[in-house]
């Protein structure tokens, strides 16, 4: 049998405490819509394997992270709402660039690339989204 250590999960996880204890929404993991609130959605989108050999690989692992923001009239309290949360996402992510992970593994160069406002998310109506992704990078699988 092989043993190994699911990896997607200790960085999601990892996530998710990082912003559940800076943002005072429900933040989970999955295309749950929590209803008529806001909320945190990490999702994750896939890997992309940067460095292979016979004792361990690197991965950089991608994520959705999407700030769903349940509809509110969008003038300029809106905005102003909007804009400091996902500035506050930002730095925080930044603040956290490199994590250390359930099993002392640790996660680097974490980071959120570009920012989409009132993104087109199918599964998400009656919600302003704000979507980034969110990329880390761990090596794991140790023989």
């Amino acid at each position: 049998m092989v043993t190994y250590t699911n990896n997607f999960k200790n960085i999601l996880d990892k996530i998710t405490n990082v912003l559940r204890s800076e943002f005072k929404v429900k933040v989970v993991k999955g295309l749950e819509v929590p209803g008529n609130t806001n909320c945190i959605r990490i999702v994750p989108q896939g890997s992309d394997l940067l460095e292979y050999n016979a004792h361990s690989e690197t991965r950089q692992y991608n994520i959705s992270i999407q700030y769903l923001f349940y509809e509110q009239e969008r003038g300029e309290r809106f905005i102003a709402y909007m804009t400091q949360q996902v500035s506050h996402l930002e730095a925080l992510i930044h603040d956290n660039i490199n994590m250390t992970l359930s099993d002392s593994t640790v996660a680097i160069d974490s980071r959120v690339g570009s920012l989409e406002l009132d993104a087109d998310i199918e599964d998400v109506d009656d919600y302003y989204v704000a979507a980034w992704d969110f990329s880390t990078i761990h090596t794991g699988n140790y023989n």
